[in-house]
């Protein structure tokens, strides 16, 4: 029994690959280039349907969240988003476009599929539904070989849109070094993963 109290859940396993192969798909299946921003606004309004069938989203009062910017129900193909989320989507806001990315992330990859229920927790990421939608959404704005072209952190945020966080961790999964002037992150072979400071 958990001493959290609360219920983990699983869904099938998806390897880092698999998942971002099928984020590469999605962006090919929209005529998006490799490289560059994406407007997750269009794909929200436009594009939901011709991904999933019967697939639509719908703005509700924040509350309704309670404190989430977005939720995907795993029994119909909706995406509920935050009216905030929605208003800062608007403005190309790094972080609603990242919730969005996520939340497609769990349209496609969960929606109408079995969810898995234990006590316990399982520590293989695979199985995890949010760590999959996380995965699902850095593969999308941040396809692998165009990131690989990037070199300081601001590059990287400036051409993906995204914040320094989501870029710092896209580097170290793609096994890549990022500076920023003053840090260098990512991968270092000697090393390993982190952070280290720059001559």
């Amino acid at each position: 029994m958990s001493t959290s109290g609360k219920t983990a859940h699983f869904v099938a396993p998806r390897t880092r690959r698999q998942i971002e192969a099928i984020a590469n798909a999605v962006r090919e299946h929209l005529g998006i280039r490799s490289g560059g921003r994406i407007a997750m606004q269009p794909i929200l309004e436009f594009a939901l349907d011709d991904l999933v069938e019967g697939a639509y989203y719908d703005i509700v009062n924040d509350a309704e969240l309670g404190g989430a910017e977005g939720m995907t129900r795993g029994t119909e193909p909706v995406i509920l988003l935050s009216a905030s989320c929605y208003m800062r989507l608007g403005r190309s806001d790094n972080r609603a476009r990242m919730t969005v990315a996520h939340e497609l992330g769990h349209l496609l990859l969960h929606s109408g599929r079995h969810v898995f229920h234990f006590e316990e927790p399982l520590n293989d990421p695979r199985f995890d539904p949010e760590w999959q939608a996380d995965e699902f959404a850095a593969a999308l704005l941040m396809p692998r070989e165009a990131f690989s072209q990037m070199k300081t952190v601001q590059q990287a945020m400036a051409t993906f849109g995204v914040s320094k966080a989501a870029a710092i961790r896209r580097a170290r999964v793609i096994k890549i070094r990022l500076s920023d002037g003053r840090h260098s992150y990512g991968h270092d072979k000697k090393k390993g993963y982190g952070m280290t400071r720059t001559p």
